[in-house]
């Protein structure tokens, strides 16, 4: 049987030689297939990975004509003849393609609804909304979705508001506890940087006499944040 470096060296120079993906998974496959991890892998790249992504954009189409189905009056019918939906309406789909996140799935779909109804927005704005979404992460957005409406989110995951006590240190690793705490200071910032959100982490050493969801607060969202979340939410 075939080392492991001697493998990864016969793919490196394999690889190198072709630039087609097709091929390259040919290739992949091909010097994987003599050992022990070649199986899982081939399964994955012929099977699964195929496979998934189209019960996923399957279900997608579904769920999105059904929507269509409910605002059919409201449909822009000029906008959504133009390059710019057609261009919309690509890239969300091949996104939704790239990502099993049941949060990034819905916010595309939002978007493409929200696009054929929404007059007030310019191109400009849906397109960095579109490519604003693509660049977060399933945690920003969840992040972001508990600072637009805390008490919303506490019940959702039914946390009970009695168990929110303390400073920022204390009480958001309740709220999110699969997640390092150093992680959701990094999100927080960049949700600020954005000009998504208010908070920032510099402000969770803070001493003060407010604690829990009286330091929170309902809404840490900016205006800009509150925009922003209406378009990527049916």
């Amino acid at each position: 049987m075939k080392t492991e470096s001697s493998i990864l060296k016969k793919f490196e120079k394999n690889i190198a030689k072709s630039p087609k993906l097709d091929n390259i998974l040919s290739l992949f496959k091909s010097v994987l297939e003599l050992s022990r991890i070649g199986s899982p892998f081939s399964t994955l790249i012929s099977e699964f990975i195929p496979t998934r992504r189209f019960l996923r954009l399957e279900t997608f189409a579904l769920e999105l004509s059904n929507e269509f189905k409910q605002i059919e009056e409201k449909i822009d019918l000029d906008y959504i003849t133009t390059d710019e939906f057609a261009f919309l309406f690509e890239q969300c789909f091949k996104a939704a393609s790239e990502n099993y996140q049941e949060e990034k799935i819905s916010a595309f779909k939002a978007i493409i609804i929200n696009s054929s109804t929404n007059k007030a927005l310019i191109p400009e704005e849906k397109e960095f909304y579109l490519n604003l979404t693509k660049q977060l992460t399933v945690l920003h957005i969840q992040i972001l979705i508990f600072l637009h409406d805390t008490h919303t989110y506490l019940n959702k995951l039914r946390i009970s508001e009695n168990q929110v006590q303390g400073g920022f240190n204390t009480f958001l690793p309740v709220i999110f506890p699969k997640v390092e705490f150093d992680t959701v200071r990094i999100v927080v910032d960049d949700l600020n940087n954005y000009g998504l959100t208010s908070l920032k982490s510099n402000q969770f050493g803070v001493m003060t006499v407010s604690s829990g969801l009286q330091l929170l607060g309902d809404k840490r969202t900016t205006s800009f944040g509150e925009k922003y979340i209406e378009f990527i939410t049916l």
